[in-house]
């Protein structure tokens, strides 16, 4: 779905953002934003009072598909 969900265990189901490049990994930074690895395009998203920025774009040093990511202050 190219989407990052919300899962409650009641079962409801929220869309928190929409990834065109597919997210894969996911962190929080010290401020409490989400923190979003897009694996097909090489960015790496941030996503903060609703709006989603790129907050970085290694996709011109790495070709192949990003996964997961480690989040340290």
């Amino acid at each position: 779905a190219r989407a990052v969900l919300t899962a409650e265990p009641n079962g409801k189901v929220e869309r928190v953002t929409y990834v065109p490049g597919q997210p894969s990994g996911i962190g929080f930074s010290p401020d409490g934003a989400l923190m979003i690895v897009s694996s097909h395009d090489g960015h790496l998203l941030r996503l903060y009072e609703g709006a989603t920025s790129i907050l970085a774009d290694i996709g011109a040093m790495y070709r192949g598909a990003l996964n997961d990511m480690v989040v340290d202050s």
